[in-house]
Formats: C-alpha cells, structure tokens, sequence
C-alpha cells in the first residue's frame, strides 16, 4: 500500500494533436544515472487499446519531458527500455517494441545526457 500518491505531470502531450482522447495506457520506467524514463503505450483508454508508443523523461520523477517522435506509430503495445550501457556524456539504451499483431521487435538507440539536460531545463 502506498502511504502518499504523486501525480506525473508532462510538460507536453504530443499524442494529444493526434487525438484527444488519447492517453498514456501502459506505462514502463526505468531509471538511470539520475534520469526516470518512461516508455508509454499511448491509445484511446476507453476502448483499453494503445495505438503509439512514446518515450519521456525526467530529473525528478514528477515532470516528464516526451519525445515528439513516438518510438511506434501505429498498433502499439506494452513495450520497454532498458540501459545496455552509459557514459559521462550518453546513455545506450536497448527497447522491445510490441505490436498489437503480436510482433516484437528489437531496437537500440542512445541519448544525449547534455541533450536531455537542455530540454529539461526549459521547463
């Protein structure tokens, strides 16, 4: 049981312009020399389905920053990340990408530490 609940706040909301009823759905984080990240299927809630899947991320742990790409497009479904390696200067991160058609992919890519830390503080 949790004692005290936190709301997560997103400094933006890109899948909103896709549509506004979408909103994040199954939710993955994982946290990593002082970032949380969270890997986000993101659908129309109310029909308990995912369609994309994005990638935000925080200092803190309440205030997210997302990705205005999403890692999916289109028949999201619950994925994760995970960090394969860091460095001073970047994180390399390894992800299972899902599909609702039961395809499961893998994919690597590698964050800037400088990048995130510029987006962040323009919060």
């Amino acid at each position: 049981v949790f004692s005290k609940s936190t709301i997560v706040n997103f400094t933006d909301a890109p899948w909103k312009s896709i549509n506004p009823k979408y909103a994040p759905w199954h939710i993955h984080s994982t946290y990593v020399d002082g970032y949380y990240f969270l890997c986000m299927a993101v659908g129309d809630v109310s029909k308990y389905t995912a369609e994309l899947l994005y990638l935000a991320y925080s200092k803190d742990g309440l205030n997210f920053e997302v990705l205005p790409q999403p890692l999916i497009e289109q028949n999201a479904y619950r994925s994760a990340i995970f960090p394969l390696s860091t460095s001073n200067k970047t994180i390399q991160f390894g992800a299972i990408l899902a599909y609702k058609t039961g395809e499961f992919k893998y994919k690597e890519f590698r964050l800037s530490k400088a990048r995130l830390d510029e987006n962040l503080s323009k919060e």
